[in-house]
């Protein structure tokens, strides 16, 4: 098995371990929004690059969900900013709202024309999944 399979199908566990981490939320509203977001994505294969999608989405707004998720499944370090609109005018970066995130490290989980799940390696032990979506639920 690749390197590569291998750490796509870590990358989909990582984001299945946060949406498990939402549904054990499922009384806040926000956590079940969250979760159906992932799901959706989530049922199509892994496709495509963090920059094409940020491309294709430069001047819309893109509400985050980013959090940090332990090899163990335990998560921790879940942030969300509320909505900002993504600049993708630099080749190695994006901006949103003044936020820069590098491309370099990030590896497409998931994504679908709305929703992009993005992961990258996070400390020895860890890995940061990014779930943005324009999508208003």
């Amino acid at each position: 098995m690749s390197a590569t399979v291998t750490a796509a199908r870590t990358d989909r566990g990582a984001a299945a371990d946060l949406m498990a981490y939402l549904n054990r939320r499922a009384d806040n509203p926000a956590a079940r929004a969250w979760d159906s977001v992932m799901r959706d994505a989530l049922n199509l294969p892994a496709a495509g690059t963090v920059r094409a999608w940020m491309n294709a989405h430069n001047g819309d707004t893109v509400r985050t969900l980013q959090a940090t998720v332990h090899t163990s499944g335990d998560v921790y370090s879940v942030w969300t900013p509320g909505p900002r609109t993504v600049t993708a005018t630099r080749a190695g970066s994006v901006q949103l709202d003044g936020s820069t995130r590098d491309y370099a490290g990030l590896r497409v989980a998931a994504a679908t024309p709305d929703t992009l799940i993005a992961v990258t390696t996070w400390g020895d032990d860890a890995r940061q999944v990014c779930v943005y979506t324009t999508r208003a639920d």
